[in-house]
């Protein structure tokens, strides 16, 4: 068999032609994984991103403003939260040199904070931190003041908004474009002393184990609404991009599906390689005939032969994804903008299991065109060989 397999790479013509179909067919399947590494790193990066400005999911009142209970902070131990921390967020309007932009203040502790989302935020002083593309929008920096324009409320209709001017301390990046187009944080104590609000806060965020699921996050948030009744609404992470993430799962399934055609055009070429070698290596493969190799030990050795060929295709499209994972991620911001695709960066992430239902895809594929080129490989007879070995 190993002879049969070096009579038939045997020629530049058929190494060439092998060299085109593992290089064909590794393309192939590298775009394949390249598309699904990168729908899986947006739902990866969007979700990481998600849980860095809410932790695993927030808390609100019916009733606008709240103070903590104990009977909140005991039932958010029964359910296996390990940290929590109370916010006051609001919209308001930042303006910087003539420059205004809608804003979602929130004022928070930062040692809380710091526990529940891993998001580390410069020193606040009184001051306020911007996110990354607010800043930019305003073209503002550290050291910088903008004025934040608060509204009062209905408790005056003639009243005129509250007008407070901030230090700018420095700038934060959630990993999601719309969070650092629009968040911006101060301390917590300093805000609610400006809005005369005492210790109430109007949202929390919890954070569970960190390698909790998102089943048991579901599963901890039906526990804890039977708990504390209606009076809160309790909110997911994904909670504001359900509906983007479900797509993207059914968009990665359908894409993969389309892109198989490439391979299928890709396997079509290995076809088309098994049909090349019988003919230009017809005089060899009858003598092997001559000297009493059946048939179905011929077609065995060209099935090695494509299975070879499709084994080394799987290890070089892992080569060609990696460089497809590392232009995306370094490169991809010239061609992902954040504000289309949510997300400022994305860092393609490739599962062990979407690379085995690629690659044995691509074997079925070859296992289905090559049976019919096997097949006219069996019915060539003797004498077409015989006929060749004295022309």
């Amino acid at each position: 068999m190993i002879n049969l397999l070096k009579i038939l790479m045997s020629g530049k013509a058929s190494l060439k032609f092998a060299l085109g179909v593992i290089s064909g067919l590794a393309f192939s399947m590298a775009v394949i994984l390249a598309t699904i590494g990168l729908m899986d790193g947006f739902e990866t990066t969007m979700r990481e991103g998600l849980r860095k400005t809410t932790g695993d999911f927030s808390i609100y009142s019916r009733d606008g403003f709240f103070t903590p209970d104990q009977n909140l902070i005991d039932s958010l131990s029964d359910v296996g939260v390990e940290a929590y921390s109370g916010l006051l967020q609001l919209e308001a309007f930042a303006l910087k040199e003539g420059v205004g932009k809608g804003i979602l203040l929130r004022g928070i502790e930062k040692s809380d904070f710091l526990n529940v989302t891993n998001l580390e935020l410069p020193s606040m002083s009184g001051g306020v931190v911007l996110g990354k593309v607010l800043a930019e929008s305003l073209n503002a920096k550290a050291g910088d003041q903008v004025v934040l324009s608060f509204a009062q409320g209905n408790s005056s209709l003639a009243a005129l908004p509250t007008l407070t001017p901030f230090n700018i301390e420095g700038t934060i990046s959630h990993g999601i474009y719309q969070k650092d187009e629009r968040f911006a944080y101060t301390d917590l104590n300093s805000l609610q002393e400006t809005l005369g609000l005492s210790n109430a806060v109007n949202s929390m965020i919890v954070r569970l184990n960190p390698n909790v699921t998102t089943e048991q996050i579901s599963q901890a948030i039906e526990d804890l609404r039977s708990r504390i009744g209606i009076n809160y609404t309790i909110r997911p992470y994904w909670s504001d991009f359900r509906t983007l993430l479900q797509a993207v799962k059914a968009e990665k399934v359908m894409i993969g599906l389309v892109l198989q055609v490439i391979v299928v055009i890709a396997i079509i070429n290995a076809a088309a390689f098994i049909i090349f070698l019988s003919e230009s290596r017809s005089q060899e493969l009858f003598l092997f005939k001559a000297l009493g190799m059946s048939q179905n030990a011929l077609a065995k050795g060209m099935k090695i032969l494509v299975a070879l060929l499709w084994a080394i295709s799987s290890l070089l499209a892992l080569v060609f994804e990696r460089f497809f994972s590392f232009l995306i991620a370094n490169y991809g911001a010239s061609f992902l903008p954040g504000d289309i695709y949510y997300v400022s960066s994305i860092e393609p992430v490739l599962r062990w299991q979407d690379f085995a239902l690629v690659s044995l895809g691509a074997l079925v594929w070859v296992a289905i065109i090559l049976s019919f080129s096997l097949r006219q490989l069996r019915k060539a007879p003797v004498l077409q060989g015989l006929r060749k070995e004295f022309s």
